[in-house]
């Protein structure tokens, strides 16, 4: 698990994101599992959309990184 006690992959070439009723159990320990359930339900949608736009920013920074640390050496 990361510092965020998030599960990483064993796969590096594939990226994967889920947030589930616990991660709000997380920022709210008050709320009951249901509570953050249904929260998650009526967020969901929202929360996948904002995820995608900002995992792109991501993606295209680190790509145009490596673009750029990697110039001048062999494409393979």
């Amino acid at each position: 698990m990361n510092e965020f006690g998030l599960r990483m992959s064993d796969h590096t070439n594939e990226v994967a994101v889920k947030w589930v009723g616990e991660d709000i159990k997380a920022i709210r320990p008050d709320w009951s599992a249901d509570k953050c359930d249904e929260v998650m339900g009526e967020i969901g949608k929202q929360l996948n959309d904002r995820v995608i736009e900002v995992g792109n920013d991501v993606l295209y920074y680190l790509v145009t990184n490596w673009i750029e640390e990697n110039e001048g050496q062999n494409d393979e």
